[in-house]
Formats: C-alpha cells, structure tokens, sequence
C-alpha cells in the first residue's frame, strides 16, 4: 500500500516522514504502517528503477488496464488457443516509468525467495500479459520489465 500511494519524492527524501505522513491523513493505518519495512522501502529509493523514475517524462502508479486477448500480442506457443478467444483480462500496473523511447513496466513482488530466478518463473507470465496489454493502450512501446523485490530488495529485469 505504501508505494502505491506514497509521494515518491517525499519518500525519497524521507521513507519514516512519508509513512507518518500518510498515517497522520489516514491514508493509511497505524497497522499498515507497520508493516512497512522502511530499510527495506528505502533501497528502493536508493536504487536505479528510482533513479529512472526522477528522470521520467512521467511516472504512472496503479495504472489500469483491460482488454480482450485476441486483440494482444502474444506468443502462440505460451498461450495457445486463448489467442483466438474472447476472452478479457484486466491488471494494474504498479509502476510505469515514461522515457523519450518507451515504457519501463516494474511490478511489485513480496514473495518469499532466495534467488531472483524463482521470480522470474513464477511471474514471467504474468510480465507478458502485462507487456503486451500495455502496448495496446499506451502511445509507446514498453521497452523493458522489471520485478522489484522487497525481498531481495533488489529489481530483477525480465525479459518478455
């Protein structure tokens, strides 16, 4: 939740002084803040994905999308026989960074892992669908993905 409705400038400057301030405006309870792991908040801070972020054209946060996966790009060998049906998928985009040559899509994991490889597997898929989605509804391409780990408080680019 935190990321999501954060002022990343303000984290970036201060992770305690945005999660206080965003419980002091109930945004958030004193519950859901502390389950925020700040050390863990502020790598991301300290990062490259943030770094893009203070560089971006624009940065969208829970950005929705719904379309119908016919009308997607997708690789027929992973998805198969779903290509040629109607049916709709919808998501939300944790973080999508605007650069002059196209999107930067990171979506936010939790899992419990050791190696960024376990992520890549189990959310491989998900990156794809996500990708391609996006590609239909934004004006530019979507030029990379990423998983951001608060696990391994690392990001992890995936390539879809």
């Amino acid at each position: 939740l935190f990321m999501e409705i954060a002022d990343f400038d303000l984290a970036f400057a201060d992770v305690k002084k945005e999660l206080d301030r965003l419980v002091q405006e109930k945004k958030m309870t004193d519950a859901q803040a502390k389950n925020v792991n700040l050390s863990t908040v502020e790598k991301f801070f300290t990062g490259e994905l943030y770094k893009r972020c203070q560089k971006a054209m624009s940065v969208l946060k829970e950005k929705k999308f719904m379309t119908k996966l016919s009308d997607m790009t997708l690789d027929k060998k992973i998805f198969g026989e779903y290509n040629e049906k109607d049916v709709i998928i919808q998501g939300i985009a944790d973080l999508l960074i605007e650069e002059a040559d196209g999107y930067v899509l990171v979506d936010y994991k939790t899992d419990n892992v050791k190696e960024a490889s376990e992520l890549i597997k189990r959310h491989s898929v998900q990156l794809m669908l996500y990708k391609s989605a996006f590609e239909l509804v934004l004006d530019k391409p979507i030029k990379e993905c990423f998983i951001y780990s608060f696990k391994l408080e690392t990001a992890v680019r995936v390539n879809v």
